[in-house]
């Protein structure tokens, strides 16, 4: 019996049923991950700043040979150059291609999960207006059946504008629970990526 009364008020929209209960738990996880991703985001900026900037060895090598380079002998003055201006060029070289690399691997692929998670976000706040919309009309159809009752209960007949209206709520409960499920339907899709 208690099975019956709960089927009963998931159909008219007075509890939630199983699968609103499943996209509630799958937008907290969503949002719970939009918050890690965002974290993550953080740190890995930080990490890639760190590493694409210049190099405090290979910076302290060309610098002191630079400086050899201009107190050396004319022969050995073209080794320091040289030296340097080939450390110096390699360090900004490797830099460029690591920060390219990190770029493409490691951002690139954190640019399309965050896009992920915010289509699966949009998806279940287009549900949740949805649902919101479903028990907007689920409300007014039971209070215009609980009207209904009570004129039928008093011996009077339901009005002829009060039956269409009633008729043309329950109406547009049905379309506003098909879209929903359809929306719910796409939500949990996006979710569960």
């Amino acid at each position: 019996m208690a099975r019956a009364f709960r089927r009963i008020q998931e159909t008219i929209g007075a509890r939630p049923s199983v699968g609103d209960r499943v996209l509630s738990k799958a937008i907290d996880r969503t949002k719970a991950l939009q918050q890690e991703v965002a974290a993550l985001r953080r740190k890995i900026m930080a990490y890639g700043e760190a590493m694409t900037g210049s190099s405090p060895s290979v910076f302290a090598l060309v610098e002191a040979m630079t400086r050899a380079g201009t107190t050396a002998a004319a022969e050995s003055r073209v080794f320091y150059t040289t030296f340097a201006s080939v450390h110096e060029q390699t360090d900004h070289h490797c830099q460029q291609r690591f920060d390219n690399a990190f770029k493409t691997a490691v951002v690139a692929f954190l640019d399309e999960w965050e896009a992920e998670l915010e289509a699966a976000d949009a998806a279940a706040i287009a549900a949740e207006r949805q649902c919101a919309e479903v028990e907007h009309y689920s409300a007014k159809v039971l209070s215009l059946h609980e009207a209904a009752r009570a004129q039928t209960s008093k011996g009077r007949a339901v009005s002829s504008a009060n039956a269409a209206r009633l008729q043309r709520n329950e109406a547009k409960l049905e379309e506003s629970k098909s879209t929903f499920g359809a929306a719910r339907d796409a939500a949990l899709t996006a979710t569960h990526k």
